[in-house]
């Protein structure tokens, strides 16, 4: 456990090594600027195989291997299958959520329930691992039931229900005024965001 938190603190420190104008450029990056962004899992492993990590075996690979893939579509080796170390495949699942959940100078964060869907397409098409995506979806789930989202109409609601059993589906809410919203049933009100707790007060 202590190796997994490590391993999630440092995952990223290679962007240090990355022109900040790259990492925030709010259009389309060139295939050049995209090259250099995918350099960062290299990097971060060549800064730091020679301290104190070069015994932690399972951080140092899991940090350079975060963006393979199971189908071998991925980076920095395209590797596939059994040749990515299971702390990269971990890694792999919370990184797909932190980036896309997280809010950016370029781009606001997507709804976490979007991002499952996204998850449980990637398991489908043998990006992500199952075992590790599946127990991911339901876990983030269930921790997410009592938080407030802001609403594509533009009001705060918390979210009383999860549905458990099905992963894809949408979580009811209650706005502020006490109206309960079966958002699986309400397909023109989606969640856009999750709400931290000083934009709640």
């Amino acid at each position: 456990l202590q190796d997994i938190v490590t391993m999630g603190l440092l995952y990223e420190i290679g962007k240090t090594q990355i022109d900040r104008e790259i990492l925030e450029k709010p259009g389309k990056l060139t295939e050049a600027e995209m090259k250099k962004v995918q350099q960062h899992a290299s990097l971060a492993f060549e800064l730091l195989r020679y301290i104190k990590l070069k015994e932690r075996q399972d951080v140092l690979f899991g940090i350079l291997q975060h963006h393979e893939r199971l189908d071998g579509s991925g980076y920095p080796a395209r590797m596939s299958g059994r040749q990515i170390c299971s702390f990269a495949k971990l890694l792999a699942i919370a990184d797909i959520y932190d980036a896309m959940g997280a809010k950016k100078a370029y781009a606001m964060p997507t709804s976490p329930f979007s991002v499952f869907n996204i998850l449980m397409d990637q398991i489908a098409t043998n990006k992500i691992d199952p075992e590790y995506g599946v127990l991911f979806i339901k876990n983030m789930r269930q921790v997410l039931n009592g938080n407030w989202v802001y609403l594509s109409n533009g009001i705060k609601a918390k979210i009383i229900y999860v549905d458990e059993k099905d992963l894809r589906a949408e979580p009811v809410v209650q706005s502020e005024t006490g109206k309960f919203i079966d958002l699986n049933k309400s397909q023109d009100i989606s969640i856009s965001y999750l709400l931290t707790e000083d934009q709640v007060s």
